[in-house]
């Protein structure tokens, strides 16, 4: 069985207004602003998404939403998806070179710094399939009117059983269970708009935002194959066995600041990116798994 977790405090205090956050983020994301309006007046950003899905997908108002007569046909010629991905062919069949600049603590330019960060990102393309990122890269523009990516390394493991001994007459078998470290690198990743939450619409570069939530859900073999090895996530609980708790103990895992986003099955890996307070925190579940520094020092 797994033990409970007993949060400090200061951790209590800290868990309380990450999720405070992120839930002024959420409404942040359903506010109606004239940023985003549409033929029906002003649009939130969640409505402005959703719009755009639509016109993507092909769907078709109903006849009563149109106007139209029973004996009208009702039929949408989805010319803008064929469009879209002839930009996006022709735009993605070749990958942009990618410049950088960088400085030392002292605010003189590094060409080291610099080279380091470009050959990272270069590597995460270059692992996968470079052609395919770029159109996907495009596809996420053109669709969405915005593209956020993650540059960063992928670390973790997983446990593996083998075989230790086999007997061939008996047919009896000894299995042991060892931790195998998955293969270390740099990883890019396209960030969907509707998992990652700002502070303000009022900062266009996305760097300056005083604060970054970005939610992940995870399978169990997922979160284990990437947490399994960080000192709290023996306390990580899923979704039935913290509702089977007591309200006291659940109230330790904060679950009514992310029940009802994660199903039976899952497990919400929230991490906060904050400028302002210099923090980088990962939340798995309402238990803290990471709080440092955003930055290296």
């Amino acid at each position: 069985m797994q033990p409970d977790y007993l949060l400090t405090n200061e951790e209590a205090t800290a868990r309380d207004e990450t999720y405070k956050t992120l839930q002024e983020m959420v409404d942040l994301k359903n506010e109606k602003l004239p940023h985003f309006s549409g033929p029906d007046g002003w649009r939130s950003y969640n409505e402005y998404l959703d719009s755009s899905e639509r016109i993507l997908n092909g769907y078709t108002p109903s006849k009563e939403e149109q106007g139209k007569e029973d004996w009208q046909s009702n039929v949408m010629d989805n010319i803008t998806r064929a469009k879209m991905r002839a930009v996006c062919a022709s735009v993605g069949l070749k990958m942009p070179e990618m410049k950088y600049t960088a400085v030392n603590k002292n605010g003189i330019r590094s060409r080291r710094r610099a080279e380091m960060m470009y050959q990272t990102v270069r590597h995460s393309y270059l692992r996968e399939n470079p052609t395919m990122q770029t159109f996907l890269e495009v596809w996420g523009m053109l669709s969405h009117g915005v593209i956020f990516e993650y540059e960063g390394y992928q670390t973790g493991g997983t446990k593996q059983k083998y075989v230790k001994s086999f007997n061939s007459k008996t047919g009896e078998i000894e299995v042991d269970e060892r931790y195998i470290d998955v293969d270390q690198r740099p990883i890019n990743v396209i960030i969907s708009p509707k998992d990652l939450y700002w502070s303000t619409f009022h900062v266009r570069d996305i760097q300056d935002q005083p604060c970054l939530i970005w939610l992940q859900k995870y399978s169990k073999s997922e979160l284990e194959q990437e947490f399994s090895k960080y000192p709290n996530y023996k306390y990580v609980k899923d979704k039935p066995t913290v509702n089977s708790l007591s309200e006291q103990t659940q109230d330790t895992y904060g679950f009514k600041y992310w029940n009802k986003r994660v199903k039976t099955d899952e497990y919400e890996v929230l991490r906060k990116f904050s400028k302002e307070k210099d923090a980088y925190e990962i939340w798995i579940n309402g238990v803290p798994i990471l709080r440092n520094p955003i930055y290296l020092h």
